[in-house]
């Protein structure tokens, strides 16, 4: 998984390559997660409903998947930030410049 895409070659009526924090598009910010699982893996832990995919998610989030996927649990894991759980909770997705105040 990246942090974050490069629009290239996506908008043809944009003369534009590359990222934009003051102009963001979807290309800049969209990207894939993809996840592959074995069969050995698929009958020790619960299958992975296919209704998640599309979820909105930020990538600074991914450690609570990963302790999700290895079935681990410890005083204070959160669920909700875990991007296969089903008590998922979409989180408002930060676009944007960085060193831009938002008032």
């Amino acid at each position: 998984m990246s942090d974050h895409g490069e629009e290239v070659f996506d908008n043809k009526d944009r003369n534009f390559d590359g990222r934009d924090e003051s102009n963001p598009t979807k290309s800049m910010n969209t990207i894939p997660f993809i996840l592959w699982t074995s069969k050995k893996w698929q009958k020790t832990y619960l299958p992975l409903n296919p209704s998640i995919t599309d979820r909105p998610y930020c990538s600074s989030d991914l450690i609570y998947t990963f302790i999700d996927l290895a079935g681990f649990q410890y005083d204070g894991l959160e669920p909700s930030k875990s991007l296969i759980n089903s008590n998922l909770k979409e989180q408002p997705l930060l676009i944007g410049n960085p060193y831009e105040r938002m008032d």
